[in-house]
């Protein structure tokens, strides 16, 4: 293009050499004219900087075989800014929502807020027994782009680790673990409570759209004694506490039924087809342990894998 600009200007003043009449101040501007032309030409162009809301999506899962009606809320790091908030309705198994340009934390609430799920490092990790770090994951929506794989799938952690739906951090346990606890046997004799005991603890589940309310026993496998707590229903944490040291097996019971959930190695495998392993995971308490993510959801199993309910 600099050789034709040249040509041209050489062309100009040849005219004038050529053509007298022609004047030579008229020459010289139309000259600087096609130089500034192609200074324009060669200078950098602007480059378009996106704008407008950009877009978060991803997969919402839930640890039964629905999922149940939750809220997403989407809390934007650094202000002070009122958590976005949308529904999920029943079986919804993605989403997709615009949001301002922000860095951002997601989780998830079941409607009376007595279980929650989140986008965290062990969803990133993929979930499986190894992955152990369920801190929730800060991410950047860049205006005009689209951030996928956001997923709301890490319903394992634990209490008081995800923000509520105003932002703040809560403990959802308080009134959740409402209920009767205590302690019986299979065989003959009396159970006794030692001052040097553990507490076994973790999240509950039912292939409902709901959880009703259970029976949650843990057995001790030296033993004929078994120690319980039962929930009401909706309630998603359980705890049993006073427990002596010991070696134990958690079932949940449909109270005062033997259809039954128990933590087995299918749970930590994720309790899918590929998951044929029903086998309890024995559960060992030393005194003053606090044992936690013994899930008993294994609804699964063979006829027959589990006790019958103890409790009337």
């Amino acid at each position: 293009m600099k050789r034709l600009v040249l040509f041209i200007a050489c062309g100009l003043l040849l005219l004038t050499a050529c053509a007298p009449q022609v004047d030579a101040d008229e020459i010289a501007a139309m000259v600087a004219s096609t130089l500034q032309a192609q200074q324009t030409l060669d200078a950098p162009q602007p480059t378009e900087v996106p704008s407008g809301p950009g877009k978060i999506e991803g997969a919402v899962c839930f640890p039964s075989s629905g999922i149940p009606p939750m809220n997403i809320y989407l809390t934007k790091v650094g202000t002070l800014e009122t958590p976005l908030s949308f529904s999920i309705g029943q079986n919804q198994q993605d989403y997709s929502i615009e949001v301002a340009e922000g860095t951002y934390l997601a989780y998830a609430w079941l409607p009376d807020l007595s279980f929650g799920g989140a986008y965290t490092k062990a969803v990133a990790c993929g979930l499986t027994a190894d992955c152990t770090d369920h801190d929730l994951v800060q991410f950047h929506v860049p205006a005009g782009g689209t951030v996928s794989g956001i997923d709301i799938c890490d319903w394992y952690t634990e209490p008081g680790d995800i923000p509520g739906p105003d932002g703040n951090y809560f403990n959802p346990t308080e009134g959740q673990n409402s209920g009767s606890q205590g302690m019986g046997t299979t065989g003959s004799g009396s159970g006794q409570s030692s001052p040097n005991t553990g507490t076994i603890s973790g999240y509950l589940s039912y292939p409902s759209s709901f959880i009703p309310a259970l029976n949650v026993i843990a057995f001790d496998m030296n033993n004929d004694y078994f120690y319980y707590i039962t929930t009401s229903q909706g309630t998603s944490y359980y705890e049993i506490s006073n427990l002596p040291p010991s070696t134990y097996y958690v079932v949940a019971y449909l109270a005062g039924e033997d259809y039954a959930a128990g933590y087995t190695n299918a749970v930590p495998c994720g309790l899918s087809v590929d998951c044929p392993n029903h086998y309890y995971i024995p559960v060992l308490v030393n005194a003053g342990d606090f044992v936690t993510e013994v899930n008993p959801q294994d609804w699964y199993a063979p006829e027959g894998t589990y006790p019958a309910n103890p409790l009337p």
